[in-house]
């Protein structure tokens, strides 16, 4: 970690801790200004490349036991990277927005993990980190290089302001760029 990434990563973090607007407004625009952060490129606009290799919103199909098929969309995805699920907690509960530190908070972030475990087992390849993010909060990361992620305890969990320690910074930018 040089100067240029800490002068990055300060920014990134000073424009987002604490954030507490909506996730569907906020997410894409987040992860972009992380990436950026990272030193690492952004992701691909969708329909650039043939199935969307690294792209936001990525089609997921998922498949029931009934045999019902259903659309799905990963909220950030690199294949055989990563996938990652967000949410926007608050400092206020309001619609669509969880309080941190309350248990519905809580459930909304455990719901984030069964999600993103719901995806993975519609992907061809499972990627070895599965995150979920609550934007401008904290990362919530478990590692899986043999497909299975473990339960929801299993997570380490990665607060915003931790981007600023090299061995932080240089796990994320591993995740983004490494594997």
């Amino acid at each position: 970690m040089n100067e240029a990434d800490r002068t990055r990563v300060e920014t990134f973090i000073t424009r987002w801790t604490g954030s507490s607007g909506n996730e569907r407004a906020n997410y894409q625009l987040f992860f972009a200004e992380m990436c950026d952060a990272l030193g690492v490129d952004r992701p691909f606009d969708k329909g650039r490349i043939p199935n969307d290799p690294y792209c936001f919103d990525k089609d997921v199909k998922i498949f029931h036991p009934s045999g019902k098929v259903t659309p799905g969309f990963i909220d950030f995805h690199k294949v055989e990277h990563f996938l990652i699920e967000a949410k926007q907690g608050g400092t206020t509960s309001k619609k669509g927005t969880a309080k941190r530190g309350t248990n519905t908070y809580l459930r909304e972030m455990e719901k984030a993990f069964v999600q993103a475990i719901a995806y993975t087992r519609n992907l061809s390849n499972k990627p070895p980190f599965l995150l979920t993010c609550d934007i401008g909060d904290h990362f919530e990361l478990w590692m899986g290089f043999s497909g299975d992620y473990g339960g929801y305890g299993a997570r380490r969990e990665i607060g915003l302001a931790e981007l600023r320690k090299p061995d932080v910074f240089d796990l994320f930018v591993d995740i983004f760029r490494a594997c």
